[in-house]
């Protein structure tokens, strides 16, 4: 059996959102390969169209995108990234304080 490979994407913007597609269409038949995306949102803003929302141009569910519905290979994490230790190559992220215990990838 092969060993997991885990990649952590930190952010859902522009970049993160890009590099998480074109690492599943990369990786699509590489079920070795985890992908995780950790964003505080879980939803992907085109900002580029955002000011013709106040306008009246275009409605706001028109430049929103559920992060989940857009990329099917990756699991996206909402939380906030509380730490990253190169050295141990972990992240530590939360959904909020309350939470319990933190997410920890290796």
């Amino acid at each position: 059996m092969q060993p997991t490979t885990r990649i952590v994407i930190i952010g859902g913007g522009f970049a993160g959102t890009a590099i998480a597609l074109r690492l599943e269409h990369t990786f699509r038949r590489d079920d070795s390969v985890e992908i995780t995306l950790i964003d505080s949102e879980n939803f992907f803003t085109f900002t580029p169209l955002l000011p013709e929302v106040p306008s009246g141009s275009i409605e706001s569910k028109h430049i929103v995108f559920p992060l989940r519905a857009l990329l099917k290979r990756t699991k996206v994490l909402q939380a906030e990234v509380k730490a990253i230790d190169l050295k141990q190559r972990t992240v530590t992220a939360a959904h909020c304080y309350a939470c319990g215990e933190p997410y920890r990838a290796v």
